[in-house]
């Protein structure tokens, strides 16, 4: 997608079924760590905003940490059958990868506190781009947090075309979310990244079946 700038406008937050996604008025909708699931409605309407020209980019996860317990489970925004229907599926597993940022762990020794950098792999910092897909073109290393990997093999039988623009490292592994052991302290032995090149985004394109298509609600 090539972007001139005369085309970057603002950003503001968008309440679906208050203001109508108008094409004209939105250029991109940005979908972003949705903290709940999207009822019938608000699918509708994302729905019919990509039938009607708009683009949409999901930045989101299928699996959620506990910031407190470390624990790994399955996220459910409700947004599957949606994304079936276009041509790809949001995994619900975690990616770790050998490149990866540091993690700051808070630790006590004899009443002191102090904090220790551990290299953690569920921070994984991608920098396999598609080189042929301007988006990411000159794009610096990009860290992730707890990402999930896709699967694009739908897209051919849906019609349109994807292609995986960022990828892991040669050195990576997908934990499904119930067990993914996201403790900083553990660690992955080298030998346990039994996945490369693990597509972590991807840019579909074509025209798009309403996954409402053969919906009998006259409203569609």
């Amino acid at each position: 997608i090539d972007i001139e700038p005369s085309q970057i406008g603002r950003v503001v937050p968008v309440e679906l079924g208050k203001q109508g996604l108008l094409v004209d008025r939105i250029y991109v909708l940005l979908v972003i760590a949705p903290g709940k699931s999207f009822s019938d409605a608000e699918k509708i309407e994302l729905d019919q905003y990509l039938m009607s020209g708009g683009r949409m980019a999901f930045l989101m996860n299928a699996v959620t940490v506990d910031p407190l317990t470390r624990r790994a489970h399955a996220s459910e925004a409700n947004l599957d059958d949606l994304f079936d229907v276009y041509g790809w599926i949001l995994n619900k597993d975690l990616v770790a990868d050998a490149r990866c940022a540091p993690y700051i762990l808070q630790e006590t020794s004899d009443d002191q506190a102090f904090s220790t950098d551990v290299l953690y792999p569920f921070y994984p910092v991608a920098s396999d781009f598609n080189p042929g897909e301007s988006v990411v073109k000159n794009l610096p290393p990009v860290a992730f947090s707890y990402v999930s990997s896709l699967d694009t093999r739908l897209a051919s039988i849906r019609g349109v075309s994807a292609k995986v623009i960022v990828s892991s490292s040669r050195q990576s592994r997908r934990f499904a979310a119930d067990s993914a052991d996201t403790d900083p302290r553990h660690g992955i032995a080298p030998a346990e990244y039994t996945d490369a090149n693990v597509p972590l985004a991807a840019l579909v394109e074509g025209s798009f079946r309403s996954a409402y298509a053969d919906s009998r609600d006259p409203a569609l």
